[in-house]
């Protein structure tokens, strides 16, 4: 595992507060990074969540309650997710807990986000954006801020986008966060490639890659090649794109995870352009010279 010590303990110490909390800390930090073991972390806090399920609203239940609806909305377990979340956001109020009510919005605005209520979004995501402001919390003013990025992106509102993620991207390398660093270089790309500047796209993707390398995390590295092969069918190599959206897909169905909805939608759509432009051999060729790549493969040739 590779991480950065020193924000792996401001981390914990930030959300590790309540008694019996820090181990779930813990869990959710090394998820976070790595995202290569989603089952046996939702396992484990599923374990104490039902060690405590009759008894009221304590801070450590109350953590791992948030822990659990991230776990079951990346796992694509919607309905489990949301049920954390609003189970959260009700024991965050009765134990005047601010700060996890904000994540538990975060949370809310995430499920009505992926369900196409764009306005319910909003509203969840500038309540916790609010609270977070309030507790001068970074790392939760950053997701919020996240989270409204992504909404003005998927509404095609990339001037507003694009200073959202600046805004976020400076923020992240004020609390020296390589992480959300990386988050806010590739969702940067990704606005770019929509205004049409396929050559800053690549830019900030290749950098969002090489830190997610660094940390380890397959499924933001995943990602990360995915916008890179987007880039290349724009550019017009559609054998280049399919192969590693081949390699991407693989990666995916490995780690039993998914895209980010607006990233999907950008490589449903320049997949689409691939296949359409290739001969169905060629295709079948490039996906299947894909398969045969690890992500590795892209961070150390082809994408860098």
């Amino acid at each position: 595992m590779v991480r950065d010590d020193t924000a792996y303990r401001n981390f914990c110490r930030k959300n590790g507060r309540a008694q019996g909390a820090r181990p779930f800390a813990g869990v959710l930090w090394h998820l976070r990074i790595i995202r290569s073991d989603w089952h046996a972390g939702c396992a484990r806090v599923q374990q104490f969540l039902s060690a405590s399920i009759s008894a009221p609203p304590t801070p450590a239940r109350n953590k791992c309650l948030h822990v659990a609806g991230y776990l079951a909305w990346t796992l694509g377990e919607t309905e489990r997710a949301q049920s954390f979340y609003a189970e959260c956001l009700r024991a965050s109020d009765a134990l005047h807990d601010e700060r996890n009510a904000g994540y538990a919005e975060r949370g809310l605005a995430l499920m009505a986000y992926a369900d196409g209520e764009h306005e319910r979004a909003q509203y969840f995501f500038q309540n916790a954006l609010a609270r977070f402001r309030a507790l001068d919390d970074g790392l939760g003013i950053g997701y919020a801020l996240n989270g409204l990025g992504e909404l003005a992106r998927v509404q095609k509102d990339f001037e507003m986008a694009e200073h959202i993620f600046q805004e976020n991207l400076a923020l992240a390398r004020r609390l020296d966060f390589p992480a959300s660093i990386a988050v806010q270089l590739h969702n940067l790309g990704h606005v770019f490639l929509a205004q049409g500047d396929v050559a800053q796209a690549l830019t900030y993707l290749r950098k969002a890659l090489r830190l997610d390398q660094a940390l380890g995390d397959q499924r933001k590295m995943a990602e990360d090649v995915a916008g890179l092969a987007c880039c290349f069918a724009a550019q017009g190599d559609f054998e280049r794109a399919a192969k590693w959206f081949a390699a991407v897909e693989q990666t995916l169905v490995k780690l039993d995870v998914r895209l980010d909805p607006t990233d999907r939608r950008d490589v449903d759509e320049f997949l689409q352009r691939a296949q359409k432009q290739l001969t169905r051999q060629q295709f079948d060729a490039a996906w299947a010279e894909g398969q045969t790549l690890k992500l590795e493969d892209a961070f150390l040739g082809e994408v860098r």
